[in-house]
């Protein structure tokens, strides 16, 4: 994942997409498209205020877009794995 201030992208690239999860660590999670990649990107506007310092950053999947800083590509660091458990039980009742 590649976390972006919010401040530092052009937020007219990107288009509102259908489909919201909300994360019980983190809150209401809100998906973008960017180009023809739909769900590429993600943030957590309205994040809990215990995590409040995300809602200002923007996250772009790296498998669908490529991000550069200053000319250069920037690279995932590497992290611990995620386990994806299916979709969350709340999407079907936020949409």
């Amino acid at each position: 994942m590649i976390r972006v201030p919010r401040a530092d992208i052009d937020e007219t690239r990107l288009h509102p997409v259908e489909g919201r999860t909300v994360c019980p660590y983190k809150g209401l999670c809100h998906y973008y498209g960017i180009g023809d990649q739909d769900r590429a990107v993600w943030s957590y506007r309205t994040a809990y205020r215990e995590v409040d310092r995300i809602g200002d950053m923007v996250s772009f999947e790296p498998d669908h877009v490529e991000g550069t800083l200053d000319g250069r590509r920037l690279h995932v660091e590497p992290g611990p794995k995620a386990i994806s458990h299916g979709l969350d039980a709340d999407e079907a009742k936020v949409r």
